[in-house]
């Protein structure tokens, strides 16, 4: 991949204009084929419902357990003053770390490959001054585009979805509640969860 794009930078600056529009055309279609998954935890979609009591708490792990065909190790149960809340809102700490590194990476090649694109059609039918400076216009709107895709990995790798969840679960706890967290691997799972803990749980709050 990364070589792949050296020669491609190569070839920008060696070639004539005309070249360096079909030679980017080509191998950014050519990337964007490829398909990346750049969340790596393994259960990123996470709900929380908040009980009175450890024993609603319980009866309503039971209820996941037996009609919604969960798993134990998908449930975490967070009880007053828990020490161990972070953790057990967020266990992958080594799939969140991976997906920050995974999507700076392909999201910053991503926004390269995207201004890369723009650079060319501007080259091409844009205005004079980006006709005149090819390299110029191709080098800055790819910083640019690498600029946004960073960006945009930023709000991927920090989650902010989870900041409300993460900070009602907090608050439940000092309040003396229980809370049970369940973690699943994709939205129709969320989605039965909740069906069976809307009518039992004091509130509910998920994540994306």
């Amino acid at each position: 991949m990364l070589e792949g794009f050296a020669d491609l930078l190569f070839t920008v600056i060696t070639e004539k204009k005309p070249s360096i529009i079909r030679v980017f055309v080509f191998k950014t279609q050519e990337t964007c084929k490829m398909e990346v998954n750049i969340i790596e935890e393994q259960k990123s979609h996470k709900l929380a419902a908040v009980f009175a009591d450890k024993s609603a708490a319980i009866n309503a792990e039971k209820t996941l357990l037996k009609e919604g065909e969960f798993t134990a190790d998908s449930i975490n149960i967070i009880r007053p003053e828990d020490d161990t809340l972070s953790k057990k809102i967020e266990p992958e700490s080594t799939g969140i770390y991976q997906t920050l590194i995974k999507s700076h990476l392909w999201l910053g090649l991503a926004g390269i490959a995207t201004g890369v694109i723009l650079a060319g059609f501007l080259i091409s039918v844009g205005p004079l001054y980006f006709q005149a400076s090819p390299i110029t216009t191709v080098l800055a709107l790819a910083f640019f585009g690498m600029l946004a895709g960073m960006m945009l990995a930023g709000v991927v790798s920090i989650r902010p979805d989870h900041d409300l969840m993460i900070n009602k679960t907090t608050e439940a706890s000092q309040k003396r509640h229980w809370t049970l967290i369940v973690h699943v691997k994709n939205r129709d799972a969320l989605s039965r969860a909740k069906d069976l803990l809307q009518h039992r749980a004091l509130s509910l709050s998920e994540t994306l």
